[in-house]
Order: structure tokens, then sequence, then C-alpha cells
């Protein structure tokens, strides 16, 4: 299998990943010059999110997947991602898209587990686990985290925004909660990642309501 040299980091407190810039983790993507660097953002589940930005922090894909079991989620993911990368990567092969980044939001163990696999036997590569008070405490204000219900409603509208934004198109019908949420989470990581330099993160109106792009 073709292995490549990727990135390794994962952040169990919220505030460390908020505040603190692992240095090792920094220097390692600085050496990846040779590639189109990519980051893929994944709402855990077997209904997942999973949104695609690249370092220069444009919104490249996103879509939600369902798969019926574990073993459906291990090939579709991996299958995902090379459709992705090839994709991305100009015709002349110069400088190849990679994913070297991936950013899970979800706390399910043996989902986990098999992301954990995937970039294993494929990349060599553990994925980066990302709490959903580390984003929401980047991107949502007070009212919209005091509960499950508002924070979720925040996201979508929110993802509506960064869609707008990031890829330059509007998003038409209904937007699901999970690839709102891979959406958010891609562009919280591409800003601590340096690879989206914008403040304030969220366009507001005067009252605190979140600007919808129309």
């Amino acid at each position: 299998k073709n292995r490549r040299n990727v990135n390794v980091i994962e952040f169990d407190n919220q505030y460390v990943f908020l505040n603190k810039k692992d240095k090792s983790f920094f220097d390692d993507s600085a050496r990846q010059e040779h590639i189109k660097k990519l980051l893929l953002a994944v709402d855990l589940g077997l209904r997942t999110g999973f949104a695609l930005f690249d370092e220069r922090g444009h919104l490249i894909h996103y879509e939600q997947q369902l798969y019926e079991n574990m073993n459906d989620l291990s090939v579709g993911a991996l299958d995902f991602m090379t459709e992705w990368e090839n994709r991305t990567s100009p015709p002349d092969g110069e400088k190849p898209a990679q994913i070297s980044h991936i950013a899970i939001e979800g706390a399910d163990s043996a989902l986990r587990n098999v992301w954990r696999e995937i970039c294993e036997d494929t990349i060599n590569r553990q994925p980066l686990f990302v709490r959903p008070e580390e984003w929401r405490a980047d991107l949502l204000n007070a009212k919209e985290k005091k509960s499950g219900a508002s924070s979720k409603e925040a996201a979508r509208l929110i993802a509506r925004q960064i869609v707008a934004d990031c890829s330059g198109t509007l998003h038409e019908g209904k937007l699901q909660t999970d690839v709102a949420e891979s959406v958010l989470v891609g562009y919280h990581v591409c800003r601590r990642l340096g690879w989206i330099d914008r403040e304030p993160a969220v366009r507001r109106y005067s009252n605190g309501k979140v600007v919808v792009p129309k």
C-alpha cells in the first residue's frame, strides 16, 4: 500500500487546542510543500457529514453520506478520500493533492476506531479529534450555546454563511445538521492551522444574529 508521511496530533482538552499550538505539528506541516494540503472534517456517524477544505481555506466540497455498517464506512470513506484527492490534483501531477489533516467530531468509540484503522492502514495517520465545545467556543455566542437544540440551529445558520464565504456559492434547500457541523469543524480547524485568517470568525448583525447570505 502507498504510505505517506502525515501529521499526527490529538487534543483531549478543549483549551489546549483553542489556545496552544503544538510546535511539532506545525513543523511537520511546513515540510509538506511538495503537496497541496487538504483538510477533511467529519461529523462522526454512519450517517456522516464530510467537509473538505484546501490550505487556502477554500471549501471545496461538502456532503452527507449514509453507510450501512462499519465495514461500509471503512470502504466508503477511503473511496471518498481517494476520489477527492484525484479530483483536486493538477493534471500534470506536479503538486498532488493529499488529505494531510483529518478532523473528527464525535464520541462513538467504535466509529473512532474505524477511522483510526482507515488512517493507519492507508496513510499512516491517527485522526485529530475535536470536541464540540472547541468549535462552539470559537464560533457560537453565549445564547446559542445554552442548549443542544440552540447550538444545532445556530450551526446550520453559520454553516450557510461559511459555505457562501468560503466556496463562493449559496447552499440551496435544507442543510442537514451533520453536514453543517462538519463544515464548522473544518472551518474552526482551518483557523487554528492558519489556513483562514478572519476576524470576527462569524459575521453578525448588531443584535447578535448571524448574517445568512441570500
